[in-house]
C-alpha cells in the first residue's frame, strides 16, 4: 500500500528524509516519539531524539514553524499537516572534520548554499557550517526550533569530561 499525506503522516525529519507514517503507527504524539527513536537508531543524533532533545514543527500554511504539541495531534491529523524536526548536533571539533556533511560526511566541495544553509548534493542535508569552535559544556539550546534540519556546532575537546544537561 502507498502512503500519502491523504492517509498517513508526513514528516520530515532533521537529517533531511521525508516520512510517510500510517497513522495507526502514531496515533498520539508518543508514539511519534517513539517512532522517531526507532528510526534514528544508528544514526547520528540517536542519543538526542531518545532523550526528547528535539523539535517537530508545522512545516508550512499560516501556522509553518509553531512547534507542535501533545495538544496539537488531533488538529495535526484533521487538517493533514506536514511537519518537520529539528535537532542541534554537537562535534568534538577536529579541523580536518570542520567541512563534511554532518550526515554523509563528504566534503563542502559537494554542496551549494540556500539561503544561509549548506545543502550535500549527495544526501540533500541542509546544515550550517560554525564558524570558530566554541569552549562551553553542552547544554539545551533554548531556539532549537529557530532553525530547520541540521545544525552543527563544533567545540573543542576539553580535559574534563563533557556532560550532557537538559
Amino acid at each position: 500500500m502507498t502512503f500519502t499525506d491523504a492517509n498517513a503522516l508526513v514528516i520530515t525529519d532533521a537529517l533531511g528524509e521525508t516520512l510517510h507514517v500510517p497513522w495507526s503507527f502514531v496515533p498520539s504524539y508518543d508514539d511519534l516519539h517513539r517512532m522517531l527513536v526507532g528510526h534514528f537508531r544508528w544514526k547520528i543524533g540517536e542519543q538526542r531524539v531518545a532523550k526528547r532533545r528535539y523539535c517537530v514543527a508545522r512545516a508550512g500554511g499560516a501556522d509553518g514553524g509553531t512547534l507542535v504539541t501533545a495538544d496539537d495531534w488531533e488538529s495535526i491529523r484533521d487538517n493533514r499537516e506536514h511537519l518537520v524536526m529539528s535537532m542541534l548536533i554537537e562535534q568534538i571539533f577536529r579541523e580536518e572534520l570542520q567541512e563534511l556533511c554532518p550526515k554523509c560526511g563528504k566534503t563542502q566541495l559537494g554542496t551549494y548554499e540556500d539561503q544561509g544553509w549548506r545543502v550535500c548534493r549527495r544526501c540533500n542535508t541542509r546544515y550550517i557550517l560554525p564558524g570558530s569552535p566554541e569552549c562551553r559544556k553542552i547544554k539545551r539550546e533554548t531556539n532549537d526550533a529557530a532553525f530547520r534540519h541540521v545544525r552543527t556546532s563544533q567545540v573543542k575537546d576539553s580535559v574534563s569530561p563533557v556532560s550532557f544537561e537538559q
